[in-house]
């Protein structure tokens, strides 16, 4: 996800946004399943620079390794 800075204004940002599912794929053969990602951001821009703070929800599911 990508965010203009001049998008966040004196009275801050808030985003809410969801990614569909799609597979991660890890070092060698692995990889894991992520259902959608529901992400929940605030951001504020001062003069010391850009400070947020948010949420991420989503389920993946893996391999037992035994």
């Amino acid at each position: 996800m990508y965010i203009e800075i001049k998008e966040i204004g004196p009275e801050g940002l808030a985003i809410s946004r969801s990614i569909g599912a799609f597979r991660l794929h890890l070092s060698g053969r692995d990889s894991i399943q992520v259902d959608t990602v529901h992400l929940s951001v605030e951001m504020n821009k001062d003069a010391d620079g850009i400070s947020f703070a948010g949420r991420t929800e989503t389920e993946a599911n893996t391999a037992c390794a035994r």
